[in-house]
């Protein structure tokens, strides 16, 4: 209550602000503001651009590229931009999401907060789906029987894993999910219900779910389109 209380206070200050610097450099009026508004809503809920930071999905993606993302098919995640700070919980509002509609090797973005790297925000390929059985062995991954992808370690090097406290974002999951969060996926399992499997392409240098477990369906905040 305290978080989102200085959350809201803060965030109308910086409203203020910003409406008193427009004021001061005489761009306050009704035009400006519409295409400000406009800008920012398409952004928030239709397409965002993503700088990607990283090596974890080349060669697909490279680092320092730029990425679009159909954001208005999955819902809109509204503590991104209503309180950007404190930890208020996750809310997502959907009318017509195709997050069932996602697929294997779909790349997404989503949210899922790291507590070891202090990241929240990841872009992903998905490798497997609700009901789906996987399998790390030999130097390989197997989806329901089948090589899925050669010459990746069941945890990569770079990332292994540590002991921390699960957020509290992620408790109102269940606790198979929690458990999931805080060690991982395992070696082979099952993928449960209304969740992903994902992936960075380059497996070597990715903290994916084999660091972080699972990815909630309710996490995915968009799927990329296009990248440059």
């Amino acid at each position: 209550m305290i978080l989102s209380t200085i959350s809201l206070i803060i965030f109308i200050c910086l409203f203020y602000v910003i409406r008193k610097t427009l004021e001061i450099l005489n761009l306050y009026n009704k035009l400006f503001l519409s295409i400000l508004l406009t800008a920012f809503v398409f952004r928030s809920f239709v397409l965002d651009f993503v700088w990607i930071r990283g090596e974890s999905m080349e060669p697909a993606i490279k680092n320092h590229s730029i990425a679009i993302v159909d954001k208005i098919s999955y819902g809109i995640n509204l503590p991104d931009f209503v309180f950007p700070f404190g930890e208020l919980g996750y809310r997502k509002i959907c009318l017509k999401c195709k997050i069932q509609n996602l697929k294997k090797n779909d790349i997404i973005i989503f949210d899922l907060p790291d507590p070891v790297l202090k990241k929240r925000k990841w872009i992903k390929r998905i490798v497997a789906q609700e009901g789906d059985v996987y399998e790390f062995k030999d130097s390989f991954l197997w989806i329901n029987g089948v090589v899925f992808w050669m010459h990746i370690d069941f945890l990569p090097e770079e990332h292994s894993t540590f002991i921390f406290e699960l957020p509290r974002e992620l408790k109102k999951y269940s606790e198979n999910n929690q458990y999931y969060f805080l060690n991982g996926i395992g070696k082979k399992g099952m993928v449960p219900k209304d969740s992903f499997l994902v992936i960075g392409d380059n497996t070597k240098k990715s903290r994916d779910s084999r660091v972080f477990g699972f990815i909630p369906k309710d996490r995915v905040l968009g799927k990329l389109l296009y990248v440059f």
